[in-house]
């Protein structure tokens, strides 16, 4: 029987608190990354790269990929977490991970 680990890789959990200031997801090596919004979030997430900001209704290229409570990103390829970044609209909307190591 083929273990499923050894072709998907080890998967690891973990939660990032919210912040209305912009600042990289936590040093987490990895192959794919899965994000999503706490259900119980009174605002939205935003996830991008660099220094992200929130939608305000303007064309810019640092706007975040909004996730509103409860929602989550598609698989995202990415070596490690902390080259992605949130912003929050409230500092208590917290975001959690899946990773496959």
């Amino acid at each position: 029987m083929i273990d499923q680990r050894t072709l998907l890789g080890t998967p690891a959990t973990g939660e990032v608190a919210g912040s209305v200031t912009s600042g990289a997801l936590p040093s987490v090596a990895c192959k794919l990354a899965l994000l999503k919004a706490r259900s119980t979030n009174a605002g939205s997430v935003y996830v991008g790269v660099g220094t992200v900001t929130k939608a305000d209704g303007t064309t810019d290229v640092t706007t975040g990929y909004e996730l509103a409570a409860g929602e989550s990103t598609p698989w995202i390829p990415v070596d490690n977490l902390s080259r992605l970044a949130r912003i929050c609209d409230n500092a208590g909307d917290a975001l959690t991970y899946l990773v496959i190591l």
